[in-house]
């Protein structure tokens, strides 16, 4: 190609070619800053909302703590409770079951004619009258009361006649009402 341009032409040319690159260069750098600008200005208001969430977390920890306490509070009174309730329940008598295991074991043809049991009974020796049809069913009791894992210390006291027709024997047996036996 030939050049038949001027040279004063050419180097305004270069100029303005040069400064339409330098153009593009400004915009783009000032573009650039801008950008940056914003990105520092995010980060800032990012950085500074972290360290106001942070700010509130002692608050915040201070509820949760009080929470905490206000529960724990709540969850010791309630084993405390059922600890009473457990007490009270371990020193229950079950008077139904000391008179269900009694009559499991009374051999047939001997009946109880006197029984007293109160809470005081469990544990200390109590009298029990009952009559029976034969002697043989005296000895027949003796052996099942002392088999029995509610009862202990049995020992009859006395076996005399009465006058009732059906059941002649009169027995009277001293015996203790074991305390976990009642259970």
């Amino acid at each position: 190609m030939i050049n038949l341009l001027p040279s004063e032409t050419k180097k305004e040319l270069k100029a303005a070619h040069f400064n339409v690159m330098l153009l593009r260069y400004l915009a783009f750098l000032g573009l650039a800053i801008v950008f940056l600008v914003i990105l520092s200005g995010a980060s800032y208001w990012l950085l500074n909302s972290i360290k106001d969430s942070n700010n509130q977390l002692p608050g915040d920890q201070q509820s949760t703590k009080t929470i905490y306490e206000s529960s724990k509070k709540q969850l010791d009174a309630i084993v405390s409770n059922i600890t009473t309730a457990k007490t009270i329940f371990d020193q229950e008598v079950s008077y139904s079951t000391i008179i269900t295991k009694l009559a499991a074991i009374l051999p047939e043809g001997i009946v109880i004619d006197k029984l007293k049991i109160d809470h005081n009974d469990i544990g200390i020796p109590l009298t029990l009258k009952a009559n029976a049809k034969n002697e043989s069913l005296v000895s027949e009791l003796r052996n099942n009361l002392a088999q029995s894992s509610i009862f202990s210390s049995t020992s009859v006291q006395s076996v005399t006649n009465n006058q009732n027709q059906d059941y002649p024997i009169a027995i009277v047996i001293n015996l203790t009402i074991n305390k976990g036996g009642t259970l």
